[in-house]
């Protein structure tokens, strides 16, 4: 799972620690870090510039001579570059810099003219069209004009950031996002959890949409439409972060359920009204059955292929691929915003017999459950609201959202038979209620109250495994468990 250390701080306070702390913090807690990239090494010394005065060289034909502006004084750089103008703003390395691409940047003397730097194109930033769009053109970076004299070009390209790479067990799907992560954290550093904000306002119901399940394969399906959409570019924030994961920003609904993926954990989709027959019906295909996929394939499905139709045909594959025809395009002024869960075995069956694997089936056959449907939709649609992407009608619900809490019991001496410690009743209640599970003590053992959510806790032992990774398994003395084991 990939996380960026500015979106974790949506949900926990980082203020005053390290990437090496936090990196050391996951670790403690059970998550190995497989990797962890500060995405601005290497761009300390790179400013964004702007050519103020473009000259030939006396006594190289193919150089010019570059005063650039770079905010508290100007420079004076050489390039071979041809694509290069007067007012033109670009990437300007100055003495001292070592870039991504391993250059060293030295002040120096070309034909008998001063060079105090160097211009960059993408690949001495080490950042493809991914980041930027003029990263790969045969020649020097040209920003837009967004970008500021003398601005850092980390902060530009949206760079000042960290991302982490951690391992995430299969029993905790509830991690593969921001949040789950987020909270963790925030429990490991016994900072306050920042909830997701889910709110949102609703117009009245004026667009009608059918939707029925008619498979036991589909556990709840939610409905929203989204009405008077402008398809643009998505927000700069949504952009910045999608691109530091890999993800290439394609417009701001498509983007949304992207985001909304990473973040909740939570697969959406979403498709255009209009091309719908004011129906979903989620069904087993029909063997034979065709689907044209957004890749642009023809699949041939099967009767253990779950679908979502409009009634008529086919315009997803559950949990798998959207269909092409019914995509989110320029012409798109209604959507329909699609969170449902799916049987993960099914889900599995379907990506595997296709030769299929996306992110959302990925995330499906690890376990969705329906609550998550619930709070992924919630907070797409808060985030609709908040970017002015559209008016939000109604949520409308088919099946049903299982939001119970199960209660598992923890009797205080259990913890000591397990551990051959005492963990602090106190500890154990505020780290329980940090990770979502209130605990009251009652007599001797604690009343945990288990949210719908965290489906791997069904045990005692599964409480004290929780407790156990956030007091420290460095408390454990090996003494005390072979005095433990041998009584």
């Amino acid at each position: 799972m990939i996380v960026t250390l500015d979106w974790l701080k949506d949900f926990v306070d980082l203020s005053g620690l390290s990437t090496k702390q936090i990196a050391d913090k996951f670790i403690e807690i059970g998550y190995e870090v497989e990797d962890m990239k500060d995405m601005s090494k290497g761009l300390d010394h790179v400013k964004v510039g702007k050519i103020v005065k473009l000259t030939r060289h006396p006594n190289a034909e193919r150089l010019q001579i570059c005063t650039i502006d770079i905010g508290d004084r100007k420079v004076q750089i050489l390039t071979a570059a041809t694509n290069v103008f007067e007012g033109a703003m670009v990437p300007a390395s100055l003495d001292g810099a070592h870039l991504p691409n391993g250059a060293v940047i030295k002040e120096t003397v070309m034909r008998g003219e001063i060079s105090q730097g160097m211009l960059c194109g993408g690949v001495e930033l080490g950042i493809t069209k991914a980041i930027y769009p003029t990263a790969e053109v045969d020649g020097i970076m040209i920003l837009d004009e967004s970008a500021s004299v003398g601005q850092d070009i980390a902060d530009f390209l949206g760079l000042n950031d960290v991302i982490f790479d951690l391992k995430v067990l299969p029993n905790r799907p509830d991690c593969q996002s921001v949040v789950g992560l987020a909270r963790e954290l925030a429990t490991g550093l016994n900072r306050p959890f920042i909830e997701p904000k889910l709110d949102f306002t609703c117009q009245k119901s004026s667009t009608p949409l059918d939707i029925t399940i008619d498979t036991p394969n589909c556990g709840v399906y939610l409905g929203c439409v989204i009405k008077n959409v402008n398809i643009a570019p998505s927000p700069a924030i949504m952009q910045k972060r999608l691109k530091s994961i890999g993800i290439n920003p394609k417009n701001n609904f498509v983007d949304l359920t992207n985001y909304i993926l990473w973040e909740m954990g939570q697969p959406l989709h979403a498709f255009d009204y209009s091309k719908l027959n004011k129906k979903i019906l989620v069904r087993q295909a029909k063997n034979g059955e065709k689907f044209v996929g957004l890749d642009d394939k023809t699949y041939t499905l099967s009767e253990t292929d779950v679908i979502i139709t409009d009634g008529k045909q086919p315009i997803s594959i559950a949990g798998v691929m959207g269909g092409k025809e019914f995509s989110i395009n320029p012409d798109t002024h209604t959507v329909v915003l699609e969170s449902a869960t799916f049987d993960r075995v099914s889900i599995r069956r379907t990506a595997r017999n296709l030769g299929l694997r996306t992110d959302a089936s990925a995330r499906y056959e690890r376990g969705v459950e329906t609550v998550s449907a619930k709070f992924g939709l919630n907070r797409a649609l808060h985030l609709i609201e908040e970017f002015k992407l559209g008016e939000v009608e109604p949520i409308i619900l088919a099946g049903e959202i299982d939001e119970t809490t199960s209660v598992v019991n923890l009797p205080i001496s259990e913890i000591l038979a397990n551990l051959g410690i005492e963990i602090p009743t106190q500890f154990a209640i505020t780290t329980l209620k940090s990770l979502g599970i209130k605990a009251t003590l009652k007599g001797n053992e604690l009343k945990c109250e288990v949210p719908a959510i965290r489906a791997d806790i069904e045990r005692d032992v599964d409480l004290i495994e929780e407790l156990i990774r956030f007091y420290g398994f460095d408390k454990i003395v090996p003494k005390q468990c072979e005095e433990l084991q041998s009584t």
